[in-house]
């Protein structure tokens, strides 16, 4: 339920690829989905034995002379964002998968989530796009 109530939250939906709210029946898909997937690494963030956002990596299959990569997700509830615990996320992630590439779509008008992933060291790589690299 907290996963899915992180996913209604406005700041969440506004800057997703669908800002639609999902339904419950189709979060619950969802979720079974990932927790199913091998190629998913969904992690859950915790703050003094609190869950407080979830951060996941999905794998990127290789293609066209790209290497096998890593798209990762990441939300804090809003109640705990800008405490700089979605910066402690992403080194957290890097260390889950260290020798992989790890990019991330970030919309334009996310200001938020843009000085974030600069923060951690993502570098712009293409249309809202950014990337962090190995080493």
């Amino acid at each position: 339920e907290m996963l899915f109530a992180w996913q209604l939250q406005p700041e969440t939906r506004r800057f997703a690829r669908n800002p639609e709210p999902p339904t419950w029946d189709g979060h619950v898909a969802w979720l079974a989905g990932k927790l199913a997937d091998p190629r998913c690494l969904f992690n859950i963030v915790v703050e003094d034995g609190v869950p407080v956002g979830f951060v996941r990596l999905d794998v990127v299959p290789a293609a066209a002379g790209y290497a096998e990569a890593f798209e990762i997700s990441i939300a804090i509830s809003s109640e705990r964002a800008g405490g700089g615990l979605g910066l402690a996320a992403l080194r957290l992630a890097r260390r889950l998968v260290p020798d992989a590439e790890i990019q991330a779509v970030v919309l334009p008008a996310n200001a938020a989530s843009l000085a974030l992933f600069k923060k951690a060291g993502y570098m712009p790589c293409g249309e809202n796009r950014f990337v962090v690299t190995p080493g």
